[in-house]
């Protein structure tokens, strides 16, 4: 998304409507164990990038979506970790699965 669309600037010049779909786990509640340690850390660290895509999502909604330049889908439950490797075959194929059916039921509500 970040080569594509700018946060408070829009999209990029070249391009008339963007599609964004987010597999991504959402941020359940979790207790707290300990002071300092490893699971804490990174719960800090996810809660920080969270906020970061709220902000992402809320902003690409605003000036993009609301414009009818975009659409922003939610593919479910795929709870898809992000990372920086390629998916698999069989990974690819259910994201694009889900991704068709969510879009299919946003088109459909609309």
């Amino acid at each position: 998304m970040e080569a594509l669309y700018k946060i408070g600037k829009g999209l990029d010049s070249e391009i008339d409507f963007l599609i964004v779909s987010d597999a991504s786990p959402p941020l359940n509640y979790q207790n707290r164990k300990g002071s300092m340690s490893f699971t804490n850390m990174k719960r800090l660290l996810d809660i920080a990038m969270y906020q970061v895509g709220a902000l992402r999502r809320r902003d690409f909604s605003t000036r993009v979506v609301a414009k009818g330049d975009g659409l922003y889908v939610r593919i479910g439950d795929c709870n898809y970790p992000t990372t920086l490797l390629a998916p698999t075959a069989a990974n690819f194929d259910m994201l694009l699965k889900r991704g068709v059916e969510s879009a299919e039921n946003s088109a459909i509500k609309r």
